[in-house]
């Protein structure tokens, strides 16, 4: 039995368990089955929405390839291709995902905007109030269609630079275990559900970073300080860096300066969708200074080797890394 039109319309009838979502939402825009998915979606859209034109769908097409930069190789994507393509099927779907609650008489307070990248994809978009983000791969933004008059909230999973705009109201960045709040100011936020550091590097301007223990932690970042929480001693600790480095990624580059490869190979892990595997007794503490551009990863895993005692071989399309 075909289960991809009952998992499309779980969601989209808000059915789906809350565990499954996160998982639904990287599947839709992977590669597997796109063909499928995309005539399910595109199904769904002209039988559920058919008081938006022709014109009116080209359009907002448009203007959402303008600001998606999902392609590995940094193309385009052409807004002409059949709608509901796979890679901005979440995009439209917040314009679907009003309606069918609608009709389900479902309350909404305000719809949602859900923004996700795949894996090796990275996404540029503008959010409601003009704020520029730019999200890293694997990772996911939710925000309001329009945000309120007290304040500009966004939620996090992965990693993601923000530009805002200046405004009175203040703008919150919500992930797991921390929140940033600015008013105008460009920084970047990590924090991936696999694991337990979330970090805030400051650009320009300043952030207030605040946990979500029962007692609060604060701490007010100035330009290039790195801020990183520990979920497991739930310590904060702020380090002076050259945040370039840190947002070198929204230019298709990977700068390490003085890095420890423990946190280099989880970069390389993400930034090449590839795994290693590293027994415990083997020490990661060495600290490497180089840039990544157009290597692959082999090459990059060579220089490594040549610079260290360690040794790296490739088994059945996984890493494995020994003394």
């Amino acid at each position: 039995m075909n289960k991809i039109p009952y998992i499309l319309n779980s969601y989209l009838q808000n059915k789906l368990p809350e565990s499954l979502q996160a998982m639904f939402k990287l599947w839709l825009v992977s590669p597997k089955d796109s063909k499928e998915k995309d005539a399910i979606l595109k199904d769904i859209y002209e039988n559920t929405i058919p008081d938006y034109s022709e014109e009116e769908v080209e359009r907002q097409l448009r203007v959402i390839h303008e600001e998606l930069a999902l392609d590995k190789i940094g193309k385009k994507i052409d807004y002409k291709k059949p709608i509901l393509i796979a890679a901005v099927s979440i995009t439209l779907l917040a314009i679907v995902l009003g309606k069918c609650y609608l009709m389900d008489n479902v309350s909404l307070a305000s719809n949602k905007l859900i923004y996700i990248t795949a894996e090796q994809s990275k996404g540029k978009f503008t959010l409601p109030d003009g704020s520029k983000v730019f999200l890293n791969s694997s990772s996911q933004l939710e925000c309001p269609e329009t945000f309120d008059a007290k304040e500009r909230k966004v939620k996090l999973e992965g990693e993601a630079y923000f530009d805002v705009k200046h405004g009175e109201e203040p703008f919150i960045v919500d992930t797991r275990n921390i929140s940033v709040k600015v008013l105008g100011t460009a920084f970047d936020v990590k924090c991936y559900k696999d694991r337990d550091i979330s970090q805030v590097v400051l650009h320009r301007g300043s952030v207030m970073l605040q946990t979500k223990e029962e007692i609060p932690q604060r701490v007010k970042l100035n330009v290039n300080q790195k801020a990183e929480f520990r979920e497991n001693s739930s310590q904060i600790t702020v380090n002076d860096v050259l945040s370039e480095y840190y947002i070198s990624w929204t230019k298709n580059k990977l700068v390490f300066e003085n890095e420890s490869l423990a946190n280099i190979l989880v970069s390389l892990q993400r930034w090449y969708n590839m795994d290693f595997i590293i027994p415990n007794d083997i020490d990661l503490d060495y600290r490497l200074s180089f840039v990544v551009r157009n290597e692959s990863v082999e090459e990059v895993l060579r220089n490594i080797s040549k610079v260290t005692p360690l040794k790296i071989a490739k088994e059945k399309g996984i890493f494995i890394i020994s003394q």
